[in-house]
């Protein structure tokens, strides 16, 4: 036989326990403002730029320092040419 207090809805009055009481709301302490300090505004950048444009221009500021570090590779290193020799076996035909 199944156990009754599992078939029965919770908070529903299907329990022998009193509803739980509400916990009282206290209000914080106020806190003593500086005279000197103007409010704190938002950053003027962030709050105009959208996600993706900080996004993009991210990925623009990296892919130049890359190709920027190409360029400078590839005009200021100098090359030394060397020779090189490397044999290579040819395999038998079979027959």
């Amino acid at each position: 036989m199944p156990n009754s207090s599992l078939l029965q809805p919770r908070g529903r009055g299907g329990g022998n326990a009193p509803p739980p009481k509400p916990k009282p709301v206290s209000k914080p302490a106020p806190a003593a403002k500086a005279a000197s300090a103007p409010p704190k505004q938002p950053s003027r950048i962030g709050a105009f730029v959208p996600s993706l444009l900080r996004f993009l221009i991210l990925v623009g500021g990296v892919v130049a320092v890359v190709y920027g570090a190409m360029y400078a590779l590839a005009t200021n290193v100098k090359v030394q040419p060397r020779e090189m020799t490397e044999i290579v076996d040819i395999p038998k035909a079979e027959k």
